[in-house]
C-alpha cells in the first residue's frame, strides 16, 4: 500500500480527498465568495501539514541513532511534496485553466449567439476546471518527484552528511550544532 505495504491514512482513506479541496475552490471561484476559496486552501494546507506530521511520527517510532535526522527528512520531504503537488501547482493550473476558458468563450462566442444566453454557458469554465482535476496527479506527481530528486532531497542529504553524527540524540551536549 504505502512504503513497504504499510497502511497510510493520508493516502489510503477518504481523508486524502481533503488535499483536493482547494482545486474545487479554484474551479468554483467565479461562483463562490473569496473567503470560501481561502477556506479551501486552509483545508488543503492543513491536510499537507497533517500528512507531514504523521510521516514524522511514523519515523519517530523507529529506533535509530539518527532518528532526529530521519524524522526531519520525512517531515520536510512530505511537507514540500504535498505543498507542491496538492496545494500550489494544481490550484494554479486550475485557476489559469478556468480563466483561459472563460476568456476564450467570451472572445470567440458571438455576443448574440443563443448559446450564450443559456445558463450553462457561465458554468463551462468551472466544468473544464473540474475535468482537469483527475488528470493533474498523473502528470504532476512524477514531475514533482523528479524535481525534488534533483533539488531538496540531495540538499537535505548533504546537510545530513555534513552535520549529523552518530551520537544518540539523548546526549545533546555532544551533538554538533548546525547554527
Amino acid at each position: 500500500m504505502g512504503d513497504k505495504g504499510e497502511y497510510d491514512v493520508f493516502k489510503h482513506s477518504p481523508l486524502r480527498y481533503l488535499g483536493y479541496v482547494n482545486e474545487f475552490g479554484e474551479s468554483f471561484r467565479p461562483f463562490i465568495p473569496n473567503s470560501v476559496v481561502v477556506g479551501t486552501y486552509v483545508v488543503a494546507t492543513s491536510y499537507a501539514i497533517g500528512d507531514a506530521i504523521h510521516k514524522g511520527q511514523m519515523a519517530y517510532t523507529k529506533k535509530s541513532t539518527m532518528r532526529n535526522w530521519i524524522v526531519a527528512d520525512k517531515v520536510q520531504d512530505t511537507l514540500i511534496w504535498q505543498l507542491l503537488a496538492s496545494v500550489t501547482i494544481p490550484a494554479y493550473i486550475i485557476n489559469r485553466t478556468v480563466h483561459a476558458t472563460n476568456w476564450a468563450l467570451t472572445k470567440f462566442v458571438c455576443q448574440n449567439h443563443s448559446f450564450r444566453a443559456r445558463g450553462i454557458f457561465k458554468f463551462i469554465p468551472t466544468l473544464v476546471g473540474l475535468a482537469t482535476i483527475p488528470i493533474l496527479p498523473h502528470v504532476l506527481d512524477p514531475l514533482i518527484d523528479e524535481a525534488m530528486d534533483h533539488t531538496t532531497r540531495p540538499l537535505f542529504k548533504t546537510l545530513q552528511d555534513k552535520y549529523a553524527s552518530e551520537i544518540p540524540p539523548s546526549d545533546p551536549l555532544k551533538n554538533k550544532s548546525i547554527i
